[in-house]
């Protein structure tokens, strides 16, 4: 039998008070915040680079994954600004485990209010460490207990359509992105975020943890991020035409992030590094649109089942998509920032050049 009885569960104040954030991580938070909305609007020429496991299930694993990235994210700080992607939500298609937040221990006791407070603590480790963090919101309440600690949100395939995490999301003082769902309906990607940028009243929680009437003012900082579409991608020239075409219509910021996983690699693993190499060529040809990419990394390639038994799980393997090995990761990104500085290198030696030839022609040499 089933128990309806509800559990107490700490309000966001209650576990913000408790965990609270230091002035230090605060101004890093905010800064991480604004180098993302300055790469969104082009006054910063980087791109962004979304990193990490497709979910956290093992708090020691995360942190010396963190460590590997944050030395990678210096290493190519000058072409890229690499946040981690700390996913402790789960949206599943029918069933299976939810993420670190519903059932942290992953033996079913779905022990909460251990996984809410371990998840803030491991967000303020890495916000100390110098690492900005990105995360779907995928239950309405989350930002509450843990958006402070955000410099980047996610809305996922599944609830890209849902009206409430439009209205969530217009409410957020975060950089957000909103993936295509599941079908490919890039329309519907393209009105949430014109649903997301414009203001809306409606029913929310309030940090108190009562229900109260929102009234959000719109997020202007919101962009797409294309994932792919029923094992097929859509990562291809003639789908960012259409965006354009489309975004032109609608007066909209034309902003684009690639997801090098999900459908746009067919989930293999392997192939997320062709997706990021075609980011890479976009970059290239001096795009505009394309703002960022995503690719889901871990210590270890690959994934494993989890048939419910912890003690079986190999170390720093994903338990749900397949993810690329850290060193796979590092070498696939300063590759690509390599070129990436090469060209910088090329076009300054060029503009260099064209000032020498306009001046000695202004001066009669």
């Amino acid at each position: 039998m089933v128990s309806t009885e509800a559990s107490t569960f700490p309000t966001p104040v209650q576990l913000t008070t408790q965990l609270p954030v230091s002035q230090n991580q605060k101004k890093f938070i905010e800064s991480s915040k604004q180098t993302i909305i300055h790469i969104l609007q082009g006054r910063d020429p980087r791109k962004l680079l979304v990193v990490g496991p497709c979910s956290i299930h093992d708090l020691d694993a995360a942190m010396e994954y963190a460590h590997l990235l944050h030395r990678l994210s210096q290493d190519v700080i000058e072409e890229f600004f690499i946040v981690m992607r700390v996913y402790m939500e789960k949206p599943r298609t029918s069933t299976g485990w939810k993420g670190f937040l519903f059932d942290p221990h992953l033996d079913g006791s779905h022990d909460m209010i251990y996984g809410m407070r371990e998840g803030r603590k491991l967000l303020l480790h890495l916000s100390s460490m110098g690492i900005p963090v990105g995360s779907e919101l995928l239950e309405l309440s989350t930002y509450h207990y843990l958006g402070d600690l955000l410099a980047w949100g996610c809305i996922g395939a599944r609830t890209t359509s849902s009206q409430p995490h439009r209205q969530m999301a217009s409410n957020l003082p975060l950089p957000m992105g909103f993936k295509n769902p599941v079908d490919g309906d890039l329309d519907c990607t393209l009105y949430a975020l014109q649903s997301a940028s414009t203001s809306h009243t409606f029913l929310g929680m309030n940090c108190d943890g009562r229900v109260s009437i929102q009234h959000s003012k719109g997020n202007p900082h919101c962009h797409l991020i294309l994932r792919g579409q029923q094992e097929k991608p859509n990562f291809d020239p003639a789908t960012i035409q259409y965006l354009c075409g489309k975004m032109d219509k609608l007066a909209m910021e034309k902003k684009v992030m690639i997801d090098c996983s999900h459908d746009n690699c067919r989930k293999i693993y392997s192939r997320q590094a062709p997706v990021f190499e075609s980011f890479v060529d976009y970059i290239l040809e001096d795009s505009k649109v394309i703002c960022g990419a995503m690719l889901e990394s871990h210590l270890n390639a690959g994934c494993q089942p989890f048939n419910g038994n912890r003690s079986l799980l190999k170390y720093g393997v994903s338990i749900t998509d397949p993810c690329l090995d850290f060193s796979s990761t590092e070498k696939l990104i300063k590759k690509a920032a390599h070129i990436l500085k090469n060209l910088q290198h090329r076009n300054d030696s060029s503009r260099s050049a064209d000032q020498l030839c306009n001046a000695a022609s202004i001066s009669g040499f």
